[in-house]
């Protein structure tokens, strides 16, 4: 692959899978080191989730350049069959969405902290002050 990724198949080990969560987890969480500790206890879960999906897309994907989007589908032997987006194509549509508002949202705390943000007072500071 041009981004130097390699081909890992949906069925591969589980604790391969996991070592591939635990070192985006890692990576993101370098990213968040000058992070204000309560941003960061609260972005905590946003990572976990964004990592799991990420690892989880990448494997989607190398799937879908395998065996590819559409698929010939049928209900019984007696119906001719028909093409159709294969369900794991589904699954990285929604789950890509699902992990672009996350990336997003990380982005946002982290900016917060970086000085990148010029979003106006939300009260969150106050919130998480006062807890």
């Amino acid at each position: 692959m041009a981004d130097g990724s390699k081909i890992i198949p949906l069925d591969m080990d589980k604790a391969e899978r996991e070592e591939r969560i635990k070192a985006e987890i890692k990576r993101i969480d370098m990213l968040f080191k000058k992070v204000d500790r309560n941003k960061k206890k609260l972005a905590d879960g946003l990572i976990k989730r964004a990592s799991f999906m990420r690892i989880t897309l990448e494997d989607l994907e190398n799937d879908i350049n395998e065996h590819g989007t559409i698929e010939l589908f049928t209900q019984s032997e007696n119906t001719e069959p028909y093409e159709r987006k294969r369900p794991n194509v589904e699954s990285y549509i929604k789950m890509n969405s699902a992990y672009q508002t996350i990336i997003k949202q990380l982005y946002n705390i982290y900016g917060e902290e970086a000085g990148d943000s010029e979003k106006e007072d939300d009260g969150f500071d106050d919130f998480i002050q006062n807890k």
